[in-house]
């Protein structure tokens, strides 16, 4: 997991990894890809993420795990 936090909101509001793919106009690979850090999301994408989960800290919601 890349992205403990938006995978948290993602939980927490029951999206389906499905429906942040069909909003970003991806397949469910590429938003995979994504979500493990093979690819990067383009602001664009983070801010629609962010619309959607109602969440106005996109640096809080895209923040990286270390390691």
């Amino acid at each position: 997991m890349t992205y403990p936090n938006l995978e948290r909101k993602l939980a927490e509001r029951h999206v389906m990894k499905k429906d942040i793919a069909d909003l970003l106009g991806i397949t469910k690979y590429g938003l995979s890809k994504k979500l493990t850090g093979k690819s990067d999301f383009k602001l664009s994408e983070a801010f629609m993420i962010a619309d959607l989960l109602n969440e106005p800290d996109i640096r809080n919601l895209f923040q990286k795990e270390n390691g």
